[in-house]
């Protein structure tokens, strides 16, 4: 599209929340269950914290790909005080650029803090 990103065409649910090239991000005190795709996902972000957050989704063989939190890319993160029981990825923090043209992407400064992640992934 205008702004660099790929299109992606594929059977994937979309992100409940979603934040990309954003800064100065507060994601607090928020209750998250059954959700479909990944629950909050931060792209290319920086300034970011999320505390106090709770995501409950079924076990992988109900419901695939319901991720917890997914920092991609991102710069100055705060992930504390959180509970997150997924079926997939509880937490994916990583750097990946397929979905940005001619644009590097660096992780940098992420902290996790008092943070209870539970994974079930049964098929």
């Amino acid at each position: 599209d205008e702004k660099g990103y790929k299109k992606e065409i594929n059977d994937r649910p979309d992100n409940i929340i979603r934040f990309r090239n954003a800064k100065n991000i507060l994601v607090e005190n928020v209750l998250f269950t059954n959700t479909v795709g990944w629950t909050v996902h931060f792209d290319n972000c920086e300034d970011v914290v999320v505390d106090g957050i709770t995501i409950k989704n079924p076990p992988y063989s109900q419901r695939k790909n319901s991720d917890g939190i997914d920092i991609n890319g991102c710069r100055n993160v705060i992930v504390k005080n959180c509970f997150i029981e997924t079926g997939d990825d509880a937490l994916a923090i990583r750097a990946c650029e397929r979905r940005l043209k001619n644009k590097k992407m660096h992780l940098r400064n992420t902290v996790i803090n008092m943070v209870i992640l539970i994974a079930i992934h049964i098929i």
